[in-house]
């Protein structure tokens, strides 16, 4: 679906679809006006990319990255079904605290339990990453600072992690954040 509504967009295919294409597009600009939160920065949490005047997720390259976008659209629907609270949460989540290059969000201490309260499924695993960023003037007596990240691991039949994964989340996320809107 979000395929052919990328190619619908671009004009390079007949609108088909039952979309509202100019919500669409404005949700699209919408997302690329969010800026990362790093001070002074001007880099947009959603990096898109202009395609003939239209604004759009980069495209998926072939094969694996295309097999994890629709793995990972099989999950996210899923849970709009069965949990649509902890659906809202995560495109809430996603909106103001992904990373701009990598395909993880920041969690707060409190939000931890909630991340870790996702389903894991035989192909997307939901995981946490704590991470411990370098201090460019160490003070005495500092409290050891961690950041706490969430990401998915989309995985193939073989309990194998799909290589190139990292893109497809991010991808499936924009367009799920577009659409939901």
């Amino acid at each position: 679906r979000f395929e052919r509504l990328q190619a619908v967009l671009a004009g390079h295919a007949p609108n088909e679809t039952d979309e509202d294409l100019t919500q669409i597009r404005d949700a699209l600009k919408a997302l690329s006006k969010i800026k990362t939160s790093k001070k002074g920065s001007q880099t947009p949490r959603h990096p898109l990319i202009d395609l003939e005047g239209v604004l759009v997720p980069k495209p998926l390259p072939a094969r694996s990255p295309t097999t994890a976008a629709a793995l990972f659209c099989d999950y996210l629907e899923e849970l709009r079904v069965k949990a649509l609270g902890q659906f809202d949460w995560l495109l809430t989540r996603w909106k103001t605290q992904a990373q701009s290059k990598l395909a993880r969000v920041r969690l707060s201490e409190d939000e931890l339990a909630m991340w870790r309260s996702l389903p894991e499924t035989d192909t997307v695993k939901p995981q946490l990453e704590a991470h411990v960023p370098e201090r460019k003037k160490q003070t005495k007596n500092a409290e050891p600072f961690k950041e706490h990240y969430g990401r998915f691991v989309i995985m193939d039949g073989s309990d194998q992690p799909l290589v190139r994964s990292s893109g497809a989340v991010r991808w499936a996320m924009t367009w799920v954040l577009v659409t939901q809107a």
